[in-house]
């Protein structure tokens, strides 16, 4: 049985022993592809099948080891939501563009979740709910003008502490 490394440790890089990984010698020479990915992490090899899946000829180019770097130190989530504030994004490209980067990004989880899905590999990928806490009573009035702001068809409630 398997434990979760400690505070700090990159959980899913130490999982698997080193025997169960591939290794794939250097890329060395020229080639053609319709589609060059660089960066061999989650979104980058989701994108390399999916582009495959559909008859593209797709070279995925990774500096150290697949699946190594960011993937191996995140928490396995797939974030519905840019990782900004709306209010951010709205000031600097406007309401329609804020609405549509937001919508945008849930339909992307959704299609990267789909990806996965079709995968042969063992997974518990499950749809979760997405709960952003606000530690003080000035961010929670902050929480709310962000979800009062950017509701446009975007599934999203306030959640109160009870007391």
């Amino acid at each position: 049985m398997s434990t979760m490394p400690g505070y700090g440790s990159r959980y899913w890089a130490e999982r698997p022993p080193d025997n169960r990984r591939r290794a794939y010698g250097r890329y060395r020479g020229d080639t053609t592809a319709d589609v060059v990915i660089i960066g061999g992490g989650l979104t980058g090899c989701a994108a390399a099948y999916a582009l495959a899946s559909a008859g593209l000829d797709v070279v995925l180019l990774e500096a150290d080891r697949l699946a190594g770097g960011a993937t191996a130190g995140g928490i396995g989530a797939i974030v519905p939501q840019p990782d900004a504030q709306f209010a951010v994004v709205e000031s600097l490209a406007g309401l329609r563009a804020a609405r549509v980067a937001w919508q945008e990004a849930r339909r992307s989880a959704h299609d990267m979740a789909t990806v996965l899905a079709k995968l042969k590999t063992q997974s518990d990928l499950k749809a979760s709910h997405l709960f952003i806490n606000a530690v003080t009573p000035e961010d929670a009035v902050a929480l709310h003008r962000e979800q009062d702001r950017k509701s446009t068809r975007l599934n999203s409630s306030h959640v109160s502490e009870s007391r």
